[in-house]
């Protein structure tokens, strides 16, 4: 029951704002474990994070106790003999930008960020692509 692919969805629809920090709410974070017997996926609608526009970082947080497979009894292993999330509740993703989006577009654009996503207390670097919007709210 190993995860062996995270994606982070986040982008939004809202007003143009040049060199500003966004709060993203509501995001959508998404795996696949493939284990020898089967192979499922866990989501959990609970992804919240920071996007710096003026030096291209992001840091998002989510609390690997929302992750549901859709069989609790899985769920509930998953979170204890698994994640370890009494010791480890948050998994966080912490990067950087490569490819810019067009603030002014209220659609869906690509994106994908660069950094180190850090599960049960080890930190390893990947590639984000962003697949599906959330809402940013400018914190000024």
């Amino acid at each position: 029951m190993k995860p062996l692919l995270i994606l982070f969805m986040v982008l939004a629809v809202h007003k143009p704002v040049y060199g500003q920090t966004f709060l993203a709410l509501n995001g959508r974070a998404v795996f696949e474990s493939k284990a020898s017997t089967e192979t499922f996926q866990g989501v959990s609608p609970n992804l919240v994070g920071l996007v710096n526009m003026t030096d291209s970082t992001v840091d998002f947080y989510l609390d690997l106790n929302t992750l549901k497979t859709g069989i609790s009894l899985r769920d509930r292993a998953m979170r204890d003999q698994y994640l370890e999330t009494k010791t480890f509740p948050f998994a966080e993703f912490k990067g950087r930008l490569r490819t810019l989006f067009d603030q002014t577009l209220r659609v869906s654009q690509p994106v994908v960020a660069q950094g180190l996503f850090t599960v049960h207390g080890v930190p390893r670097p990947i590639d984000v692509v962003h697949a599906r919007p959330t809402r940013l709210i400018w914190l000024g």
